[in-house]
């Protein structure tokens, strides 16, 4: 009879000491469980080696778009490859390769009255494939193709993110529309012309900041963002105030609404100024009369972005494992000195004024960001059929032709439409 009691003893012995430790040691179990996850979510394998292979990239807008394939399937889903942003698929893949290719490990239920893309769902995927070169364990954050807006015309289907780029080295080639894949940067043909820059991360992840000067003298520290089309953009109170005053022939003001809002941002108009610098030096790379947008708004860890508008005149090495970014110059950049003083995008099947310069015929005539247009150079935009606002968005369908001087824009101005001629102005002198 003593020897089941003493089994009993022992049994609830266990029982107190892991009720202990779940009680007790709760909030490390906790962490742990949440270092556990956040590891998955922004890991990746790279599940191939001795490789070196070339794939090609659509140039959409001054974005990159590469090809890849999910789950095991010969199908190939075109999405966009950005350095500076975790891995994102959209719900229009999930539906298309199916639950057993991936793993939940959080669903949101949020409202879908937000405007806010990203519905906080987590997921690892199984596998990915660019090339011949294959991923596996791919954290991925998800969101909805109907918060997707216009993106919806470049990827509809994801971003291929830093948590995958960072596996190997990546070299992208804008003139040939190629991308080199390889786990040994040493085997690339061009090695010994590429000039290299050491980075150090941002503090989140693993993209480069990039360290740049302007004017010989101002330091900054920029994100290597292939996923933004622009050129240089920072985020500086105090360089907008200092440079509207010191340089005003070298500075053009202008307000603007968010030309994508997919996290949820306001349609409030921002302030920013373009400026063209005598110089920008990144690296042993110096570059004359750049233009750099600067928005009024407050700096953080980094001072801005470096995007593909800059890039694109470069042959851009990523070499994660040694921390360092090569160049090969390709062509000289140059500047565009000229607008009609306003911008202007497709949203859904409308086309909205997006940004106007101050002391332009558009600010003078009263215009504003937001406003709705009605037709442009004769073209009504009501009678557009609906695919042509993708068109216009990649930049496939153009309104006016390269040597054009003069814009003719019809808007609508409570409910009654106004048309207006704008000439092409110098932007500096």
């Amino acid at each position: 009879m003593t020897k089941p009691k003493k089994k009993w003893k022992k049994v609830l012995v266990i029982i107190a000491v892991v009720l202990s430790v779940l009680v007790g040691g709760g909030f490390l179990g906790l962490e742990y469980l949440k270092s556990e996850l956040k590891a998955a979510i922004k890991g990746c394998e790279l599940a191939s080696k001795d490789f070196k292979t070339v794939i090609d990239f659509e140039y959409v807008n001054n974005w990159i778009v590469v090809k890849v394939k999910v789950g095991g399937s010969d199908k190939e889903y075109p999405f966009i490859f950005d350095t500076g942003a975790q891995t994102i698929i959209l719900d229009s893949l999930l539906k298309d390769i199916g639950k057993d290719r991936y793993k939940k490990y959080f669903t949101s239920k949020k409202s879908d009255t937000t405007e806010n893309a990203f519905d906080g769902g987590l997921i690892s995927l199984y596998d990915l494939q660019m090339g011949d070169v294959k991923f596996r364990d791919i954290g991925a954050i998800t969101a909805k193709n109907s918060k997707w807006a216009m993106l919806n015309c470049i990827s509809a289907y994801g971003i291929i993110g830093y948590n995958i780029i960072q596996t190997c080295s990546f070299q992208i080639d804008y003139e040939k529309k190629q991308i080199t894949l390889t786990d040994n940067v040493e085997s690339l043909a061009n090695f010994d012309d590429i000039q290299w820059m050491d980075y150090t991360p941002v503090s989140t992840q693993e993209t480069p900041l990039v360290p740049a000067v302007i004017n010989d003298s101002i330091k900054i520290n920029l994100l290597f963002d292939t996923g933004m089309s622009g050129g240089i953009s920072l985020n500086s109170e105090n360089l907008y105030n200092d440079f509207s005053w010191q340089f005003p022939e070298r500075t053009v003001k202008y307000i603007s609404t968010p030309s994508l809002r997919i996290r949820g941002e306001t349609a409030e108009l921002q302030q920013a100024l373009l400026y063209k610098a005598s110089s920008f030096s990144m690296g042993s790379y110096i570059s004359e009369d750049v233009k750099i947008n600067i928005e009024n708004a407050a700096e953080r860890e980094y001072s801005g972005l470096i995007g593909n508008k800059y890039f694109e005149n470069y042959i851009i090495t990523l070499d994660y494992k040694n921390r360092r970014l090569g160049f090969i110059p390709t062509r000289k950049m140059e500047l565009k000195n000229s607008s009609y003083g306003l911008s202007y995008l497709p949203s859904g099947e409308k086309m909205i004024v997006s940004s106007i310069f101050a002391g332009f015929a558009p600010e003078k005539a009263g215009l504003r960001p937001g406003d709705e247009i009605h037709a442009i150079n004769g073209i009504v935009i009501s009678e557009l059929p609906s695919e042509t606002f993708c068109e216009i968005y990649r930049r496939e369908f153009n309104f006016k032709q390269p040597g054009d001087t003069l814009l003719q824009i019809d808007f609508i101005k409570n409910d009654t439409v106004v048309a207006y001629g704008f000439k092409k102005q110098r932007l500096f002198e």
